[in-house]
C-alpha cells in the first residue's frame, strides 16, 4: 500500500523534470519494477536542450522477440540494453556538447 508521503514512478532515462520533482517532494520514492515495457515513453527516450534546440535522444533496447510476444509484453526486469550501433558514444558526445559548459 501506498501512503501520502510515497511515490510510486515508472523506470526512465534522464526523465522530464516533473520525475525529479516528484523525487525531491516524497520522502520515500518506489520506482516500479514489475511493469511491462511500453515504446515511445520516457523509458529509454530522452529530450536535451542543445544549441541548435531540442534533440530527442533513444536508448536501444531488446525484448522478446514477436513470437514470445513482443515488447510490449516484456517486463521491465527482462529488457536489455541494444548493442546495436553506436548510441553510447553518440548519447556521451551529445550530453558533454549541450552542457559541459
Amino acid at each position: 500500500m501506498v501512503q501520502d508521503d510515497t511515490v510510486l514512478l515508472s523506470s526512465t532515462y534522464f526523465g522530464p523534470i516533473q520525475w525529479y520533482q516528484k523525487i525531491n517532494r516524497y520522502p520515500q520514492v518506489w520506482i516500479e519494477q514489475h511493469e511491462h515495457f511500453v515504446k515511445q515513453t520516457y523509458r529509454n527516450r530522452c529530450l536535451i536542450a542543445t544549441a541548435d534546440g531540442v534533440l530527442p535522444l533513444t536508448v536501444p533496447v531488446q525484448g522478446r522477440s514477436r513470437a514470445q510476444g513482443g515488447d510490449s509484453k516484456t517486463p521491465m526486469h527482462e529488457m536489455r540494453l541494444s548493442e546495436h550501433g553506436r548510441w553510447r558514444e553518440m548519447h556521451l558526445n551529445a550530453l558533454t556538447a549541450a552542457y559541459e559548459r
